[in-house]
């Protein structure tokens, strides 16, 4: 089941897992979903559409977020990213799972992986991170 961009605390309790498990990944989370809605509201400035909701959806191991668009493609979803639970990792990925080259990220960093990211998901690599 998918939540809202904008969680409220009840919501984002335990989602870290493991060694990550408590307030502190949860509020680390909670600020990267917002500041990648934020991204995307920031880039749907320039266009006519409305910018898409970002949500995500708690796995075993990943918290997979999506950009869900509630009108310009029917309600249809796209990954934007995945969140390894156990480290706060920020990874590319295809719908149903993430691709193991790379981390992109971390939502422990000091911009909790904000300036990893854009309005569409994860930049590319470029040499080593």
């Amino acid at each position: 089941m998918a939540n809202s961009v904008l969680p409220n605390d009840s919501t984002l309790r335990s989602l870290g897992a493991g060694a990550k498990a408590g307030p502190e990944f949860d509020q680390a989370f909670g600020k990267y979903i917002r500041g990648v809605q934020a991204l995307s509201d920031q880039w749907y400035q320039r266009s006519p559409n409305q910018a898409p909701v970002m949500e995500f959806e708690v796995g075993p191991k990943y918290i997979r977020v999506v950009r869900r668009d509630p009108v310009n493609y029917g309600g249809g979803g796209s990954v934007h990213s995945f969140v390894d639970r156990t480290n706060g990792n920020i990874l590319k990925g295809s719908w149903k799972s993430p691709v193991k080259n790379g981390v992109r990220g971390n939502i422990f960093s000091d911009d909790n992986g904000l300036s990893r990211v854009n309005w569409h998901g994860p930049i590319y690599l470029r040499g080593g991170m």
